[in-house]
């Protein structure tokens, strides 16, 4: 279940950064699509613009499974070393914590964590 969950959801930055950092803030937003394509989010500004979110724009359907589409799923992501955000995980009421790491320009890596060793990470490709 927890694998499914942390499938669906993904990344974010913080824009209280330095300079270096903002750059690299400002390049995750767009597009992200999941390594085996079933889902799609979105990373922008919070609405309170303090950090950044991931919204599923996109989903390959699951039986039995609620739809995602729509949902802000990474929230309050901001700095937390070069190319590293953390922040949270929120689905169903629950909250994990979530850190991500941009690989590349167009890789980037989310690790989400039920507890400290329950964890799964999921591989962004930048949707060009």
């Amino acid at each position: 279940m927890l694998k499914t969950i942390i499938t669906a959801a993904l990344i974010t930055v913080g824009a209280t950064a330095t300079p270096a950092e903002a750059q690299t803030a400002r390049s995750l937003d767009g597009l992200w699509r999941q390594d085996d394509g079933s889902v799609t989010v979105r990373i922008a500004d919070c609405p309170r613009a303090t950090s950044k979110c991931a919204t599923v724009t996109e989903e390959r359907a699951v039986a039995g499974q609620p739809s995602m589409v729509n949902q802000t799923v990474v929230q309050d992501m901001r700095p937390d070393g070069a190319r590293r955000w953390r922040g949270r995980y929120v689905v169903d009421g629950q909250s994990m914590n979530a850190t991500a790491r941009l690989v590349s320009a167009d890789t980037l890596t989310v690790r989400v964590c039920a507890i400290a060793f329950l964890c799964d990470t999921i591989r962004l490709n930048r949707v060009r």
